[in-house]
């Protein structure tokens, strides 16, 4: 999804297009640099998740109920499975992986 993303962004309709004008390694530096710092809709939605957090929790005085409201109260979410499950942290191992991937495509941007 990542390459629909891209191509959004970069005002492209062809992905496949997209796809041939990019290496393999700047395709993985793009996805680790999107789990870093979100971009695009994505971010978009949480910069609305926040502002609507701090409007609700200024009103919230005026309700019944206490609850502090969250940014992720507000975020939007989409008919997939994997937009439903709670965001999960990523574990020592997977950074550690991340940062091999990032390492090797570097290192292979150097050779050529």
């Amino acid at each position: 999804m990542l390459l629909y993303r891209l191509a959004v962004m970069a005002g492209e309709a062809d992905t496949d297009a997209l796809a041939k004008r990019i290496t393999w390694a700047q395709l993985i530096e793009w996805e680790a640099y999107a789990q870093i710092e979100p971009f695009g809709a994505i971010r978009d939605n949480y910069h609305a998740g926040v502002v609507a957090k701090m409007i609700a929790n200024v009103h919230k005085a005026r309700s019944a109920s206490g609850h502090e409201f969250t940014y992720e109260d507000f975020l939007l979410k989409f008919d997939t499975p994997e937009s439903q499950a709670a965001p999960r942290k990523q574990t020592e191992e997977e950074k550690r992986m991340w940062l091999l991937i990032i390492a090797q495509a570097v290192a292979g941007m150097e050779k050529t």
